[in-house]
């Protein structure tokens, strides 16, 4: 939609540059440095056009739009900028900065979906009988949990932005304890209705969460660097 187009139209914007080297850098002395001139003109409306898509209306951006910006800042806009010769680090401001208020929309909308599906799983999660895998009792409750955990941390990993990763980490984080509390408050008020299987069901369900939650915890830290990762609370 509008913002596929917009960002067609910056990527030509940017190719404007060579332009400005080839042809209107030889009109001026070197003193002039007019090359980084126009380069940090650009960048900087670049930025006010993100902080006009931060300040939309929540409903009026889309989860995949979101991610399609940050993974143009993340990936492209470098590149692009590295064939003229331009480092886009050394640009100011951060264009992701320009987005904070975006990413940080995405990662509400993660959390809202998690409680969602947490609800959810713990509501069907007696629709069938417990299974019996490897001689115990057993539920597909943590399956189910753990598919939604790590599709969406799947997604935010594809960013390749950090500020991405460390927020839908940090959303799953709370949804994992959501979906705890909520699980022993049904087992608190309904025990005495629960089959004897259900429970042992849900006691060998704890070590398979335990199991899954090891696992996406390392799937985090290699996804991460140390400093980032260290801003986030595993425990």
């Amino acid at each position: 939609g509008d913002i596929d187009t917009t960002v067609s139209e910056i990527t030509r914007i940017i190719e404007e540059l060579y332009a400005v080297s080839d042809e209107v850098v030889p009109c001026f002395p070197p003193r002039y440095d007019i090359f980084n001139f126009y380069v940090q003109e650009y960048h900087r409306r670049f930025y006010t056009l993100f902080m006009g898509f931060s300040s939309l209306q929540e409903e009026a951006v889309g989860p995949s739009d979101i991610l399609l910006l940050v993974q143009w800042v993340v990936k492209d806009y470098g590149i692009l900028l590295g064939r003229l010769e331009v480092v886009e680090k050394e640009l100011t401001p951060s264009l992701l900065e320009a987005l904070g208020p975006l990413v940080s929309i995405y990662c509400s909308r993660v959390s809202k979906l998690m409680e969602e599906w947490a609800v959810r799983i713990i509501e069907t999660d007696r629709d069938a009988p417990p299974d019996v895998i490897e001689g115990q009792y057993q539920t597909m409750s943590p399956v189910h949990l753990f598919d939604i955990v790590n599709t969406q941390f799947d997604i935010a990993k594809s960013v390749k932005a950090p500020q991405v990763i460390i927020g839908v980490v940090t959303e799953i984080r709370e949804a994992l304890l959501s979906f705890q509390h909520h699980l022993v408050r049904k087992i608190e008020l309904n025990w005495r209705d629960l089959e004897l299987e259900y429970i042992i069901a849900l006691v060998n369900n704890n070590n398979t969460c335990y199991d899954f939650a090891t696992d996406f915890v390392e799937k985090v830290s290699t996804a991460l660097p140390d400093e980032h990762l260290a801003t986030i609370d595993f425990d």
